[in-house]
């Protein structure tokens, strides 16, 4: 597992016109969902997009480390 995410990470250093979309809100939200289908509307190959799920722990938003 750490290998291809090291080979991903490489390209990204490696190529800087890549274009890098983060979406970051509370799981299953209606308003992160629409960022995250309008950030994979258009096919761009040099775009990478990373999502950080948000929690809500006693009004503080934490981020949520799990994969889907």
């Amino acid at each position: 597992m750490a290998v291809p995410l090291l080979c991903c990470a490489i390209d990204v250093l490696n190529v800087p016109s890549k274009r890098q979309v983060i979406v970051a809100g509370p799981r299953y939200a209606p308003d992160t969902d629409a960022l995250l289908a309008a950030s994979h509307a258009t096919f761009d190959p040099d775009k990478v997009v990373s999502v950080v799920h948000l929690f809500i722990l006693s009004g503080q938003e934490v981020p949520c480390s799990h994969s889907d």
